[in-house]
């Protein structure tokens, strides 16, 4: 039995074979839905997030991070 593969891919979804277009109450049923995921967190999210974004930066520059505070901790204890 020969099967011949199609050429172009074939979604099947809800729009029915035309573009899928995002309505107004979608995107407004979305906003109200992230913005009532977002209140509970408030600061917690914030200091989280933050907090993310610092060992990001950290782990990735940490031996020179060291080294700097290595130097800094000589110069004030060779000054004093």
């Amino acid at each position: 039995m020969p099967h011949h593969p199609r050429l172009a891919p074939s979604w099947n979804t809800t729009s029915m074979g035309h573009p899928a277009n995002v309505s107004r109450g979608e995107l407004s049923f979305l906003k109200a839905h992230f913005t009532d995921c977002a209140l509970p967190r408030g600061r917690l999210q914030a200091l989280q997030s933050n907090a993310a974004a610092m060992q990001g930066l950290v782990s990735t520059r940490f031996m020179s991070i060291a080294l700097t505070l290595a130097l800094i901790g000589v110069a004030v204890h060779l000054a004093f």
